[in-house]
């Protein structure tokens, strides 16, 4: 039996894991074909090449209105596009997707959306309204490992153990995979009918299986093409059907290679199509620091005074418990800190669990290596203290 492969936040050691709790990169699109240099730019009938793009050594996909999809597991960095720029994420806007069936659910799925700073000018996708059927010719584009040119040949034993040899003496044949990667698109049929849940990821997919089919530019996920997009055509019209997540790879099989008999894992959007679009939909909360909605004051920095700006405004009732109209004057300040178009307590214990937590300022700031840096004693009572003054306030403010 083939076994899953799941995809981890920073690369993959492909047929080492067979239920993953934390999933494995999913890896590049490779092409079954003896040159796929017409795969590395857009595809003729093109279902969204210019909305896939890259962040960190994975794949993600613009969606429209600032809002980009990605897979859960792939670390939160800048997202970068093909034609070379590049877009920040806004601070303290990303959001773990649900199970469907219960939003309140504690359980996340292997999907996570965040917002640009700064609007790309690229067109929205229409997410499908239903999983594709079985036999359906779907497009996969993601941004994986380059393969090596040509076959290459293995001989599997019974303890399935793997020697390569000339393609002659091979029962398993594939392609080897090298250290460079690229944006690279494909195409291959849907397995089966129907979504099924993935039980390491907690997310529902469809599948595709690389069996050499004989249909021109089949593709299989590779490490690096985690959150590329999945498109299928309804009445010629292109729609986001999926977002690779994960792949099964063989008994056996070497690291970093692709072999005919792997599968990729496909997270079905249309299960959790609700989700997408409320997000993406959302009016523009303009009373809202898009670049870092905790900074108020827009400083560039979170610190207490944001806090205290917000608890004075509260305080003087301008706008507490209504609706934030029209649009903020030079000098005004982004109270909406949760973007719910008003200013509430709410926005204020958004912003003090940030503080509290490590999270409200961009990770630029933080140290270079990625971790979080220990806040120092005196800021640490700081925040305490205001914890308290906070807990206080909003006790009177709102009477619990």
């Amino acid at each position: 039996m083939p076994r899953p492969n799941c995809l981890a936040r920073l690369g993959l050691v492909v047929g080492s894991l067979a239920i993953c709790l934390s999933p494995a990169t999913a890896r590049a699109v490779v092409i079954s074909a003896a040159s796929d240099a017409a795969n590395l730019i857009a595809p003729g009938n093109d279902p969204g090449w210019n909305n896939v793009g890259r962040q960190s050594g994975a794949s993600a996909v613009y969606l429209g209105n600032r809002w980009v999809l990605t897979a859960n597991h792939v670390a939160q960095t800048a997202f970068h596009l093909t034609d070379g720029r590049s877009f920040d994420m806004s601070v303290g806007s990303a959001v773990t997707l649900k199970p469907p069936s219960d939003r309140f659910s504690s359980k996340a799925v292997d999907l996570r959306m965040f917002r640009l700073a700064e609007d790309p000018g690229l067109p929205s996708l229409t997410i499908a309204d239903a999983t594709p059927t079985g036999g359906e010719i779907v497009t996969m584009i993601g941004r994986g490992l380059d393969q090596a040119p040509g076959y290459i040949g293995w001989s599997v034993n019974a303890r399935n153990q793997w020697t390569q040899t000339i393609l002659p003496f091979a029962n398993q044949t594939g392609f080897a995979l090298g250290e460079t990667q690229h944006m690279r698109w494909g195409v291959n049929r849907v397995a089966g009918n129907g979504s099924t849940l993935l039980q390491s990821s907690n997310t529902f997919v469809f599948s595709t299986q690389f069996d050499r089919q004989g249909m021109p530019f089949e593709a299989q996920a590779v490490l690096g093409d985690s959150g590329g997009g999945v498109f299928q055509s309804i009445d010629d019209s292109w729609e986001l059907a999926g977002l690779m997540i994960s792949q099964q790879t063989l008994p056996g099989q070497p690291n970093r290679s692709a072999v005919y008999g792997n599968t990729t894992f496909i997270a079905d959007l249309s299960k959790y199509r609700d989700q997408i679009l409320k997000l993406v939909n959302h009016a523009e909360p303009l009373w809202q620091n898009q670049v870092n909605q905790f900074d108020v004051d827009g400083s560039g920095s979170v610190n207490a005074h944001d806090l205290l700006l917000l608890m004075s405004e509260l305080r003087q009732g301008n706008f507490a418990g209504k609706d934030l109209l029209g649009s903020p004057g030079l000098g005004d300040f982004g109270f909406d800190v949760d973007g719910d178009l008003r200013l509430t307590a709410q926005d204020g214990t958004r912003l003090l669990n940030a503080l509290l937590n490590n999270t409200a300022n961009p990770a630029s700031s933080q140290s270079a290596t990625g971790l979080v840096p220990e806040p120092s004693s005196a800021v640490l009572a700081a925040v305490g203290l205001l914890a308290l003054a906070w807990t206080r306030f909003r006790k009177r403010f709102t009477g619990r």
